[in-house]
């Protein structure tokens, strides 16, 4: 729901995030339309999407462990990668890592 609070999403990600502790409830998790909505906390940009973007994450990595979550997150490889890798770089451009991260030419010396 567009119109739903961050408090709401963010309760709706951990109750999937418990939901999703049980393998045997992925395929219906996956059927019923939940990875994109997790996939879009990700690149939520409101101060209080923290806590929303720790439940997608903690929801998309049990779903990922299942065939049929891992086989729909394949699908959607590109935004899937795109959000994990942005959250990960603390939301910057894309290909700029953060300031704390080392360089290829650093990491290799």
């Amino acid at each position: 729901d567009e119109g739903a609070s961050m408090e709401a999403r963010e309760a709706a990600a951990g109750a999937l995030t418990n939901i999703s502790a049980s393998t045997s409830l992925h395929s219906d998790i996956v059927n019923a339309g939940a990875l994109p909505p997790l996939l879009a906390l990700l690149s939520a940009r409101t101060p209080d999407a923290e806590v929303s973007k720790a439940s997608a994450c903690r929801a998309l990595a049990n779903l990922a462990c299942g065939p049929a979550a891992a086989e729909a997150l394949a699908d959607r490889k590109q935004a899937t990668f795109a959000a994990l890798s942005a959250l990960i770089c603390g939301n910057q451009a894309r290909g700029t890592p953060p300031a704390s991260a080392p360089t290829r030419a650093a990491a290799t010396m």
